[in-house]
């Protein structure tokens, strides 16, 4: 027995030795150090991540190496579980086979000790193997968290070079944006070029002076030799039948003709209005057209009456004689141009001893108290009512019929505009503040035929429409607004009904006042602010010192640029700043708002035909009413106020193509919306007034086919 335990013995320590040499060499420091040493090789690959392209199969082999190691961890544990269950199984099995005899006591006495170093040399190994385990599993533990961080890098590596490549991406994208904006501007810029180059090539521009004033006129190469004089005539204010010359910087005489050569301000030609051309138009057919009253016709009668006397009777009468030296008599004075003449031809009697007139030379016809009190009354009891919408928008179009209207009726449409503009709130206006001065305003428009208080109104109410077209609410600040309404209320405050050139030649107090400066529109200043300075007119007086300021000069800029001598200046200047204008730059907008009152100021053909025609009757009988008093003492005629010469549709279709629509298509370049609203109605304008023009020269020719005797031819179908 002793021998078999001795055996028994042995085995168990050999088990135990193999198992030990199996386990030390399953974990030598060998294959423990290769393994650690790869995990210390790792972040050098991650470091060489960054600095070779194979990083990603580098560390595809660094996982793959892991996941061996584990499993060959995996297999040792279990063999090393199997071999302690083995050595338990031995260990029952001896003890199984000991024996209760003296020499099994004995040597067991003998063996024990071996027994005991077993069960140590188990036990011992047994911990061994539970501290390998627990050593495997930290281990295990340290490569999944090293292989997690590994991951993690790797994640947040994709992230990053995602975003680098979203970042290139939108890099990419903004230069291509940029390339694609810049070669827009150049293609942009190109076709500007090309077509400033079409359009200098299509067009001319002449520099001349008047008066020695300063004119530029543009016009196309293809233009026909009537519209170009038509064009200097609307330029020198000069009738249809005046006679022009043109004046070469050497002073010889030029053919107005579209081949004129262009030129230069500083070799401008020089225009001039002679006379009036009583050759090429008869005298009688004017008469007949303006008075009904056929001269020639007359005269023809007349002769072939004094032949029939002279057949049947012998001797003519006297009272023919009479009748004949009477007509010669008239025909003398109509054909007279001593006084027509608006450049020097006439003889000045007044020179040197002519006092200035005195002021209001010819007075115009005031509001009476009684008439005043009547309407200041209608209008505040008016006041407080509530307009229905219906007329709130038709006053925001340019349609709006301002015959249908009393004068206290246009006041309340006044003090809606300021309301709905939201003035009252934003500058603190109290109602009856603008009541007050409202009313004065009213007061201060004279009777007379055309700058009169329905004027004013119809100038504001084309400003407050325009305001609301052109959506300047939200590109204007409420100042300039303001300083537009109230401008085109105030521009024609005390107009006398005689203009600017009359005040200069009869020497009135206002052209000596303002040196002959604009002395019509600095006079409409001057009484807008003397109505101002009233305490209860005064709409301004809850606005800061420095705002008011502002608005006063706004103001005045305004209403100074109605001078039409003023007309050329201020469209060319807005013409050059439209390429880049800019709402946020006050000259921009100055600018701006200088061209809209001018807008608003000669925008009557912009408005239906029946509320458009009867304002130009209106305003035909005021400068009818200024010629003859300027023929009457003896100052210069001008020529586009002549009843003698001036005809209704002559009037307009110079005035319509060479300064309504210019001014109207600027401004429609920088508001398109406009073309329909205003411009549309306007070529209509000058193709009604074309065809009237033409109708009576048709009339003309028909009535000089007339016979000898008098009686007229039968009417061809042209003459219809």
């Amino acid at each position: 027995m002793g021998g078999k335990n001795s055996r028994v013995s042995k085995k168990t320590q050999n088990s135990s030795k193999k198992l030990e040499v199996s386990v030390n060499n399953q974990y030598s420091p060998t294959v423990a150090s290769e393994a650690d040493c790869k995990l210390r090789e790792q972040p050098e690959n991650r470091s060489l991540e960054k600095k070779t392209p194979d990083f990603m199969k580098v560390c595809e082999r660094l996982f793959q190496d892991g996941e061996v190691l584990r499993e060959r961890m995996h297999a040792a544990i279990r063999e090393n579980q199997e071999r302690i269950s083995n050595l338990k199984e031995i260990k029952a099995k001896a003890e199984k086979d000991e024996t209760s005899s003296d020499e099994a006591a004995d040597q067991e006495e003998e063996t024990s000790p071996t027994k005991s170093n077993v069960e140590r040399n188990c036990a011992l190994e047994a911990e061994d193997l539970e501290q390998d385990q627990e050593q495997d599993q930290e281990q295990d533990q340290e490569q999944d968290q090293e292989q997690d961080l590994e991951q993690d890098q790797e994640q947040d590596l994709e992230q990053d070079q995602e975003q680098n490549q979203e970042q290139n991406q939108e890099q990419d994208q903004e230069h291509h944006q940029e390339q694609d904006q810049e070669q827009d501007q150049e293609q942009d810029q190109e076709q500007d070029q090309e077509q400033d180059q079409e359009q200098d090539m299509d067009s001319k521009i002449l520099y001349f002076s008047v008066n020695g004033r300063p004119e530029q006129a543009e016009f196309p190469v293809d233009c026909a030799p009537q519209d170009l004089k038509d064009l200097f005539r609307c330029a020198a204010e000069a009738g249809p039948h005046d006679i022009l010359k043109l004046y070469n910087p050497k002073g010889n005489i030029i053919n107005i003709s579209p081949s004129l050569e262009p030129n230069t301000p500083s070799s401008c030609y020089k225009l001039e209005v002679v006379a009036a051309d009583y050759n090429n138009e008869p005298l009688g057919a004017e008469l007949a057209e303006v008075m009904g009253f056929d001269l020639s016709s007359m005269e023809k009668r007349l002769q072939g009456l004094e032949k029939r006397i002279l057949t049947e009777g012998g001797e003519t009468p006297a009272v023919v004689y009479e009748m004949k030296k009477q007509v010669d008599s008239f025909r003398e004075k109509l054909e007279s141009v001593e006084h027509l003449s608006w450049l020097g031809l006439f003889k000045d009697l007044s020179e040197g001893t002519h006092k200035p007139s005195p002021f209001y030379h010819k007075r115009a016809l005031r509001k009476t108290r009684e008439e005043c009190d009547h309407v200041r009354d209608k209008f505040i009891q008016m006041s407080s009512l509530e307009v229905s919408e219906e007329v709130r928008q038709y006053l925001k179009t340019p349609t709006f019929d301002n015959w249908q209207w009393e004068d206290a009726e246009i006041m309340v449409l006044l003090q809606l505009m300021y309301t709905d503009l939201d003035f009252i709130t934003t500058f603190n206006i109290e109602p009856e503040v603008l009541r007050e001065f409202l009313f004065e305003v009213y007061r201060r428009y004279n009777h007379i035929p055309f700058h009169n208080f329905k004027h004013c109104f119809c100038v504001t109410q084309m400003m407050y429409g325009l305001i609301w077209l052109t959506d300047l609410r939200s590109r204007m600040d409420s100042v300039d607004l303001l300083i537009m309404l109230t401008s085109a209320v105030c521009h024609d405050l005390d107009h006398t009904g005689y203009n600017n050139a009359y005040q200069i030649n009869a020497r009135t107090e206002l052209a000596l006042r303002y040196n002959d400066i604009s002395p019509l529109e600095n006079h409409h200043c001057a009484v807008a602010f003397e109505i101002l300075e009233k305490t209860e007119c005064n709409i301004f007086r809850n606005v800061p010192s420095e705002q008011y300021k502002r608005i006063r000069e706004g103001i005045i800029k305004c209403i100074l640029a109605t001078d039409m001598s003023r007309h050329n200046e201020i469209l060319v200047k807005f013409k050059s700043l439209l390429p880049t204008f800019d709402f946020s730059s006050k000259d921009h907008r100055d600018v701006l708002m200088m061209i809209l009152i001018k807008v608003s100021d000669i925008s009557n053909e912009a408005r239906p035909m029946e509320v458009a025609e009867p304002w130009l009757d209106c305003l035909l009988q005021e400068f009818y009413n200024q010629s003859d008093v300027e023929k009457l003492e003896g100052l210069p005629v001008t020529p586009f106020m002549d009843r003698d010469k001036v005809t209704k549709p002559s009037s307009q279709t110079g005035f319509i193509r060479f300064v309504l629509l210019p001014l109207f298509m600027e401004l429609a370049n920088l508001f398109p919306c406009l073309e329909l609203h205003i411009i549309d109605p306007v070529r209509k304008a000058l193709g009604y007034y074309t065809e009237m023009e033409k109708a009576l020269e048709r009339a003309k020719s028909c009535s000089s086919s007339a016979d000898p005797q008098g009686a007229p031819e039968a009417p061809k179908a042209d003459c219809k």
